[in-house]
């Protein structure tokens, strides 16, 4: 069955749509200012590579700020359980500073956190 899917097999869910549902949750239910963090660089055709648009490694992929406090979320699909060190030492240091962060994976991850961290989330009636 070289090259064939298995149907049977769960899908895989990308970071990317990880990160859009994780974005949508977070405007419609906590509110605050957000915005997801383009980290990959820009192409340079000459070089033929990305270069980097941060001088900061690690920064988180969505950034917000809720009543007047920091937030970083690193998102990670499910199946991914890397945590590099350079995006747990910006995490270390957001924290550090009095800024809330944390590596989330799903919505409910998320929720979790946030409650955790005593903010307030819209509940569907």
């Amino acid at each position: 069955m070289l090259g064939k899917t298995n149907p049977f097999e769960e899908k895989r869910v990308k970071e990317g749509e990880v990160e859009a549902k994780i974005l949508e949750y977070l405007n419609k239910k906590v509110g605050g200012l957000w915005w997801k963090n383009y980290s990959t660089g820009i192409y340079d055709p000459v070089a033929q590579r990305y270069r980097p648009i941060t001088s900061m490694k690690g920064v988180s992929d969505i950034l917000g700020v809720v009543d007047g406090v920091f937030v970083a979320i690193e998102v990670k699909s499910p199946h991914n359980k890397k945590r590099p060190e350079h995006q747990q030492e910006f995490i270390d240091k957001v924290v550090s500073v009095g800024g809330v962060a944390f590596f989330c994976d799903s919505v409910d991850t998320l929720e979790e956190e946030l409650v955790s961290f005593g903010f307030e989330v819209q509940v569907d009636e």
